[in-house]
């Protein structure tokens, strides 16, 4: 796994177990004591945070480290892989100002399918 997959991957675990205990990026940044433009940053996988930072988001998060580093590291070659979850993850990665160029390849794909 790249340094940018796991940023990716940290970064999606960071956004799915926030949602899960219904708080804002404000409110956990705040909780984490990091400032909330470089806590969205590190949601949307463009910094890289030290073991600090990610040991702060935890604890505002309650739970320990090792849950927060928890992400499922399958490709869509695995067989256990759920492909839905599989795309929806790889669609969060796609940077919006490129998200119209995507649907047209995805589309001319699947025209040739």
């Amino acid at each position: 796994m790249q340094k940018q997959q796991i940023m990716q991957a940290t970064a999606d675990r960071i956004r799915h177990l926030r949602k899960q205990k219904d708080i804002s990026q404000e409110e956990l940044a705040l909780r984490a004591g990091i400032n909330t433009v470089y806590f969205g940053q590190i949601e949307r996988g463009q910094k890289c945070p030290t073991v600090d930072t990610l040991y702060k988001i935890a604890v505002g998060l309650e739970i320990p480290l090792p849950d927060l580093l928890r992400f499922n590291t399958q490709t869509a070659d695995s067989e256990d892989v759920d492909i839905n979850a599989y795309m929806e993850q790889l669609i969060k990665r796609i940077p919006p100002n490129k998200a119209s160029q995507v649907i047209r390849i995805l589309e001319a794909v699947i025209d040739l399918l």
